[in-house]
């Protein structure tokens, strides 16, 4: 069983090797294609313009998101994209409201469990209906 075990182990990693070892260029250059078609038809002649690709910085990503680390959003302003920026502190600012919100009520609710426990009847959330007088047990 072992003998097996090690072999399957053995052959995976080195069918990883394999393909690790496939050189890509990290770096692409700028071609420029010049793309010209000619119909003839009836005398009429077409002709396309140039295409002109540009330079990948491949170190982009990795600036922006440092940026984006320093602080929030400005890795969007670095890469162009202005309008990203107030999605991005409206989503921080909501889900701080709503930690903020939710954290208080959590508060006044433990607060009024331990009154409770404690045996008072003097909370706020204690006869919300109105049913019994307040400071009175309910029946």
């Amino acid at each position: 069983m072992n003998k097996y075990l090690i072999f399957n182990i053995l052959l995976f990693f080195t069918t990883i090797f394999t393909f690790g070892q496939v050189k890509k260029d990290s770096v692409h250059q700028q071609v420029t294609d010049t793309i010209q078609r000619q119909l003839s038809n009836d005398g009429v002649v077409i002709e396309m313009g140039t295409v002109e690709k540009k330079k990948i910085n491949p170190l982009a990503p990795s600036k922006a998101a440092f940026y984006s680390a320093v602080l929030p959003g400005l890795g969007q302003v670095y890469n162009k994209r202005y309008w990203k920026v107030p999605i991005v502190y409206g989503a921080l600012g909501l889900s701080t409201y709503a930690y903020l919100y939710n954290d208080d009520f959590y508060d006044r609710f433990r607060a009024a469990f331990k009154r409770r426990e404690a045996g008072f009847t003097d909370d706020e959330f204690y006869d919300i209906n109105g049913d019994n007088a307040p400071g009175q047990d309910p029946d």
